[in-house]
């Protein structure tokens, strides 16, 4: 392959669709697992469309690696990766919200927000994964990839676009109903979609008795206590109301609650955000969090008497 041919992050167009596949894959993955039990404590599809795909992610690592591979600086790569992820997450929620009419994310539940749409703690953390993915990551998938016959990647890349396509297809349909027979199925698929997250959540629940998942369960209720007391002290810097905020969050989930796909977890991960962004608001709820946390302490160490 020739310098010339190597037109998307150091790939030919088929070499970029594989690439950009794993990084959605991967984008999904992680949205549906760390992500949603870190905030929401269960695993939830948080993928727009009916594969296990988030092509926010696809674009976002393929043209970084582009723009940011020529900087040493991995300071420099983390700042201006993360101004332009929450750039292109905040063009990308306007513009999905205008078309699906509800969110798929509402960052309200994070201190410095803007509008739920970008936030501060998201820019810093994409900004240092991108960092990774400049530097050590997609190097690697490039040189798996390039290892490919081009007859080969080329088929793939076919294969790929056809069911994108397809699935862009069908998830427009089904969320805007402009085909009841093709709505009607992709509602069924989300539902099975959902019973097989379902079914996960089962066995996750399940876990709940080992120490080492309390544990992690005590620190992660830890850390939402200090991110709410941030969120409320930036909230009374600006001179909202308790009333205010919980207004504000519900109206930041409602939207989420139209649109034809009501059993889509996109759907619960938008009540999540109006959930904590409530649990933000409510100041004097903060006694009974601690309370909580506190027990949760107590049954650990009456666990290990036990033992």
């Amino acid at each position: 392959m020739t310098t010339v041919e190597r037109i998307f992050a150091g790939l030919d167009f088929p070499g970029w669709t594989i690439v950009a596949v794993i990084y959605g894959f991967i984008g999904w993955f992680y949205e549906s697992t760390v992500f949603s039990l870190g905030e929401q404590g269960k695993f939830m599809d948080r993928g727009a469309f009916i594969g296990p795909f988030c092509p926010i992610y696809a674009v976002v690592c393929t043209i970084s690696y582009d723009l940011f591979a020529p900087i040493e600086e991995w300071w420099l790569i983390v700042i201006l990766a993360g101004l332009a992820t929450s750039a292109v997450e905040l063009v990308t929620s306007i513009g999905m919200e205008a078309l699906f009419h509800k969110r798929y994310w509402d960052y309200s539940y994070y201190p410095l927000n803007l509008d739920g749409r970008i936030s501060v703690v998201a820019g810093a953390f994409f900004g240092f994964a991108l960092m990774a993915v400049v530097k050590w990551i997609h190097p690697a998938f490039r040189d798996m990839i390039l290892s490919i016959p081009a007859d080969v990647r080329l088929g793939i890349c076919i294969g790929l676009w056809t069911v994108f396509i397809l699935d862009i297809i069908w998830t427009t349909i089904g969320n805007l109903k402009l085909n009841k027979a093709l709505a009607r199925g992709y509602d069924a698929v989300i539902a099975w979609k959902q019973r097989r997250f379902d079914a996960i959540n089962r066995v996750k629940d399940a876990c709940d008795k080992f120490r080492i998942v309390r544990g992690m369960k005590w620190l992660l209720a830890k850390g939402k206590a200090v991110n709410r007391k941030l969120v409320a002290a930036e909230n009374r810097i600006k001179g909202k109301t308790p009333k205010e905020e919980t207004k504000a969050g519900q109206e930041g989930g409602q939207t989420a609650e139209e649109g034809p796909a009501e059993n889509h977890e996109a759907s619960d991960g938008n009540n999540k955000a109006s959930a904590e962004n409530n649990e933000a608001s409510a100041v004097n709820h903060e006694a009974s969090d601690e309370n909580h946390e506190a027990s949760a302490v107590n049954d650990g160490v009456s666990a290990e008497e036990k033992k």
